[in-house]
């Protein structure tokens, strides 16, 4: 029962999970430095707090990063990356 407790909303349940991955042009290695790659990591999260969904998980290699997040029900992947990318 714990589970759609806590993925009850007010008029349902629901799971709303999203794979997001970004690639940066021509496949560059813009993330190779650990400094900027952490910094990525907390612009995630912080996005994450502020806009109330969860980051399951993220990964960011050096010419990619990848995010798995749990979005509420009302909130649309598009508008998830435009707020996570902003």
């Amino acid at each position: 029962m714990a589970l759609y407790q806590d993925n009850a909303y007010k008029h349902g349940i629901g799971w709303s999970i999203w794979r997001f991955e970004w690639v940066a042009k021509y496949r560059y290695k813009v993330f190779r430095d650990a400094e900027l790659q952490k910094l990525w990591g907390m612009a995630f999260e912080e996005a994450a707090r502020r806009y109330r969904f969860s980051l399951e998980d993220y990964e960011i290699q050096p010419d990619h990063a990848r995010i798995l997040a749990h979005l509420r029900p009302s909130m649309s992947p598009s508008k998830a990356a435009g707020l996570i990318k902003v």
